[in-house]
């Protein structure tokens, strides 16, 4: 981030692999980019960034260095460095910048948890996000504002790339296409099929290849309404064996087991984020403890809501018991008749990934086509 690699030296080391002498300037650069995205589009795309989007990506305040409108974006001190690395590193609320929240929402970093020597005190006080349905407690809900240094060799976008065009190999040996399009159609949230879908992009590492995805990416970005929604779905059944043990004699022996078989066409993210061991653990006291259960639960929920999850639970496993008794079980399709579980059960539902960061929508098209400009020359 402090050194760069900016699209014109980029752009000059490919014409040096022909000729050493070749030269390709920061002025040229904006020349080819005027060209490409209408007259003065550099200049212009600097105001509407100032605008619009320097109160996020920029590490410098107004109250520091001035208004925005009169900034120097590119300023670098004697070293050669920049003096604004583009990104405040400032936590915005996950309901604010509107991205697919889920990794928002991990809990690696809580209290006894895996991670939690990575995690500070002070990041573990932070406020609840309001408006975010999922436990958010622990410092949960928020995402920070990055860099846009050498933006244009850096796309797709967001936390999961998932803004702008799926990227994939083009094998000439097909079976080697792995590729599985996440485009799905938004009422229902079935994938589309492949000739409804939008073709994924060949990957190319090299300069024009990546400055090409960054501006399919840009216009992804700033047209949220045009993006064709993407969930990551399982395309074979995942089989989780579960089994309760015990220990005598310092020897385990099982007590009871069962194979969950989780559907092709699950979404990943709904498999992932579900706490199973949470879920098991209840089922386990509701049939040893149900009234500890409900008084456990009571203090998150109250009485009342504790009481009607207690319930819920309870119809959850007659649900169960009526399945095959071949020692696998189907619990999707139950689950779905009990979406209060499974929310209260869930680190996050976010299902669609690409959506969010509305910021620039609203837009015009000539100043959209600047911010891009611009944003290719940082």
């Amino acid at each position: 981030e402090a050194r760069p690699t900016d699209l014109h030296v980029a752009r000059e080391q490919v014409l040096k692999r022909k000729d050493s002498k070749a030269q390709y300037s920061y002025d040229a650069l904006v020349a080819a980019l005027d060209k490409q995205f209408g007259k003065n589009a550099v200049k212009r795309g600097s105001q509407v960034f100032a605008d619009n989007c320097a109160r996020c990506h920029s590490s410098i305040p107004e109250s520091e260095g001035g208004a925005f409108q009169h900034r120097d974006f590119r300023a670098a001190n004697d070293q050669g460095m920049r003096l604004d690395w583009l990104g405040n590193d400032q936590l915005t609320p996950v309901t604010e910048v509107g991205t697919y929240r889920c990794r928002a929402l991990h809990s690696n970093h809580m209290k006894d948890h895996v991670w939690e020597e990575y995690g500070s005190e002070t990041l573990r006080a932070r406020a609840k996000v309001a408006g975010v349905k999922e436990p958010n407690d622990g410092g949960r809900g928020y995402y920070r504002n990055v860099s846009l240094i050498s933006l244009w060799a850096h796309a797709p976008f967001a936390h999961n790339n998932a803004i702008g065009p799926e990227i994939c190999g083009q094998p000439k040996n097909r079976e080697n296409f792995f590729y599985r399009s996440p485009y799905v159609d938004r009422a229902s949230k079935q994938l589309l099929p492949d000739d409804k879908a939008p073709a994924c992009m060949n990957y190319d590492p090299d300069v024009e290849g990546r400055f090409s995805l960054y501006v399919k990416s840009m216009e992804d970005l700033l047209n949220p309404a045009q993006r064709v929604p993407k969930i990551t779905k399982l395309d074979v059944d995942v089989p989780l064996p579960l089994e309760l043990r015990s220990v005598e004699n310092g020897e385990e022996k099982k007590v009871v087991g069962l194979t969950v078989l989780i559907p092709k066409g699950t979404t990943a993210a709904g498999l992932v984020n579900f706490r199973h061991k949470d879920f098991a653990n209840d089922l386990v006291q509701l049939k040893l403890d149900p009234q500890g259960l409900e008084q456990r639960l009571a203090k998150d929920l109250g009485p009342e809501e504790a009481t009607a999850t207690v319930n819920e639970l309870r119809s959850l496993v007659a649900e169960f018991l009526k399945q095959p008794k071949d020692g696998k079980v189907m619990p999707v399709a139950v689950m779905r008749s009990h979406p209060k579980l499974v929310e209260f059960y869930s680190n996050c539902t976010a299902d669609i990934e690409n959506d969010g960061h509305p910021f620039g929508q609203d837009l015009s098209e000539a100043d959209k086509k600047a911010l891009i400009a611009f944003l290719a020359t940082m």
